[in-house]
Order: structure tokens, then C-alpha cells, then sequence
């Protein structure tokens, strides 16, 4: 098969030149086409064959599904239910434009949805009449091309035509969210990534107050966990490890700090060792950070191993205090010790018995979190 190349100006061009682009479509091909971002390729999603020969010529897993591509923003309610609030907000700033928004479809799938801005794009989309995919046109792994010539250099006889309209507006690829978690994630970061987390800490707030003046337990969108020990070099990364293999997956962000700590120094072995023996967790490469108070600001909840930590941001960062809980009490620990021991400078035994602690309260905050 020889691909076919038709040059046109995406600027000034005539809608019937996108017709024989859509008609290869309407009979199970695969056409390249711009966007603003990337050049992607068009296949129809309904078409088993074709979207098998997709998998095939990118060398794409066949349990990651291509993101489906529509020319107005309410076509969107033909694959999935009413979108929510914060999806709907998304929507109406940024389509048309670069964001991949993933939901669950009226069958429980989780899909992506683009709407993209390019007007050769939309042209394509609307002529063909089909639901159609536009995942990047690059084989997986390698760089999303920009213009038209790594196309043809990638794709040429595998695919049955590439529209040339010159480098895209953007040059990087979309940002990518995903509201199918218990917490909204960003999957990848795009050009406008800062006003979409923009959006999403504005949800955050929007949610948080409608919950409280309805008498129900707070959503938080995105909630980010700070723990704090005093070197951050053995409590408080057994926590970030343990909490981050639970809930990185849920949209949660989990970072740690030492109030003595020295910024870029490699944690204690005994930790590392722990949490390798009985966590599968690799700390092997964990540096140490200082508390500051741009960390405070960042967090929504700050997590302290023992008092003296939680009377340290009290007294140098009071503004934080609302936010401090100590570890063993927000995960409902029954002991009359609510200090979980240092054990640096101690035998490995010292390690593995606040390991055991923060094992248990890292269980029951998971718990709590995804119950929330």
C-alpha cells in the first residue's frame, strides 16, 4: 500500500479537500492528520479491523485505549452519562483545545474525549460521520511528531494517507486528566497544565464548602499529604512510601519532610532495608528535605510523627497549625503512646518496630482517605 500525501494550507483551505481524507475513513483506513498539539492518526473507533491494524503499526498494548476525538463539546453525552460539575467546568475552558479528559462510559469503560481546536481537524472529524480515535502519530514510546515528514517517515505504506498542513500550532501534546479515580489525576502536563490545576484547586474548595453546608463528609479533589518527622531520613519516608503505593493510584500526592533535615541527603540504610523486607517498596534512591513553609502551603493535611514536631510548626509556621495532625491519631491508633519512636542511631530491631507502627496507621489512613 502506498500512502498518500496532500499538502494543505490550515489556514486557507477548501472543506471538500478533507473529503477524500474522510471517505478513506468511512471505509476502514487510517489517515494522519494535524491538531494543535501533535499530528495524530484517524481511525474509526466502531471498525474492529481497523483499530486492531491501529494497535498493530504503533505497537500500542491493547489494554490502553485510544482517546476518542469529537467536534462539539456535547457529543460527549453519547458515550458517557451527564458529565459532573467539574468535568462540565473543564469542558467550557478548554475545548476546544489541548486537554484529555478520561471518564466512564455509559458501560463502565474509562475513556478519553479530546475536542481539538484545529480546524482541519474538526473538518475531519465532522465530514466523516464516524466516532472517531486520534491517539499520537509516533509507535509507542517514541517522540510525537510535530510536523508532517516524521509522519511519512514512521507510517508510510502502513497507513493510507497523511494530510501535510505544516508544523502544529503548540508542539506538545495535550494534558491528560483522569476523573474516573477517587481523586481527579493529572496524567500528563501539557501547555496548559497551570490552569487546568487551577480549576481542579478551585473544585477542591467548591466541593469541600457544598459538603460542609450539606451536613456530608468533605470531597477534596486533590489532596496533598505532607509527613513530617524530624531528619526525613526513617519514619516519615516508611509513611511516603506506604502511602504513595496506595494512593498515587487515587489521585493523592505524598510528599515528606524533616523539621532538622538537610536538603539532598541519602536516608538511612535500615530504611531503606525495611521497606524493601516487608513493603516491596525501593527507597534506594529518596533524598532528605528540609520542612519549609512553601511545603506547608502546598499540603493539605500535614502528618507528624510526634509532638515535636507538631509544636515546631506550631511555633515557626503557626499559620499550618489548623492543618497538623499527629500520624497515630488521624489514623485512629487505640495507644496511650501517640509518639511513634526514632529509631535512627538504633539497632535494625528499633527500625522494624516503628516500621510495624507505620505500617498499621498507613493502613488505616488509606482506609479512611478512600472512605471519604
Amino acid at each position: 500500500m502506498r500512502t498518500k500525501i496532500i499538502k494543505i494550507d490550515p489556514y486557507n483551505f477548501d472543506p471538500k479537500a478533507i473529503k477524500e481524507a474522510a471517505m478513506i475513513l468511512q471505509k476502514g483506513g487510517i489517515v494522519a492528520f494535524p491538531t494543535e498539539t501533535v499530528y495524530g492518526l484517524a481511525a474509526d473507533y466502531n471498525n474492529e479491523d481497523t483499530i486492531n491494524r491501529l494497535y498493530d503499526i504503533k505497537k500500542r498494548p491493547k489494554d490502553k485505549p485510544f482517546t476518542i476525538h469529537i467536534a462539539k463539546k456535547e457529543k460527549i453525552t453519547e458515550y458517557i452519562d451527564e458529565p459532573d460539575q467539574l468535568t462540565k467546568r473543564l469542558i467550557d475552558k478548554f475545548w476546544p483545545g489541548p486537554l484529555t479528559i478520561i471518564v466512564e462510559s455509559k458501560d463502565g469503560k474509562a475513556l478519553g474525549f479530546r475536542m481539538p481546536s484545529n480546524r482541519i481537524a474538526l473538518e475531519l472529524i465532522n465530514m466523516s460521520s464516524l466516532t472517531i480515535v486520534g491517539p499520537s502519530a509516533n509507535v509507542s514510546g517514541k517522540q510525537e511528531p510535530v510536523e508532517p515528514f516524521s509522519v511519512v517517515e514512521a507510517f508510510d505504506g502502513l497507513i493510507d494517507m497523511v494530510i501535510d498542513a505544516g508544523p502544529t500550532e503548540i508542539g506538545i501534546s495535550s494534558t491528560v486528566v483522569d476523573m474516573t479515580t477517587l481523586r481527579p489525576k493529572i496524567l500528563r502536563e501539557g501547555s496548559n497544565i497551570d490552569g487546568v490545576k487551577a480549576i481542579l484547586h478551585e473544585g477542591v474548595r467548591l466541593l469541600e464548602r457544598n459538603s460542609h453546608s450539606q451536613g456530608l463528609t468533605p470531597y477534596g479533589v486533590i489532596m496533598n499529604i505532607l509527613i513530617v518527622c524530624t531528619g526525613n531520613s526513617c519514619r516519615s519516608p516508611m509513611a511516603e512510601g506506604l502511602l504513595k503505593r496506595e494512593l498515587e493510584k487515587e489521585g493523592f500526592s505524598i510528599r515528606s519532610a524533616g523539621t532538622m533535615a538537610v536538603d539532598g541527603l541519602v536516608i538511612s540504610p535500615e530504611t531503606v532495608e525495611v521497606m524493601k523486607r516487608y513493603a516491596n517498596v525501593d527507597m534506594s534512591g529518596f533524598l532528605t528535605h528540609r520542612l519549609t513553609k512553601d511545603l506547608t502551603d502546598w499540603a493539605d493535611i500535614i502528618l507528624v510523627m510526634d509532638r515535636t514536631q507538631k509544636d515546631f510548626i506550631k511555633e515557626t509556621i503557626p499559620e499550618a497549625k489548623e492543618k497538623v495532625h499527629l500520624f497515630k491519631e488521624y489514623a485512629n491508633m487505640a495507644t496511650d503512646n501517640p509518639n511513634i519512636p526514632d529509631p535512627i542511631g538504633k539497632p535494625f530491631l528499633a527500625y522494624e518496630q516503628s516500621y510495624r507502627q507505620i505500617e498499621e496507621g498507613a493502613n488505616r489512613i488509606v482506609k479512611r482517605l478512600k472512605e471519604e
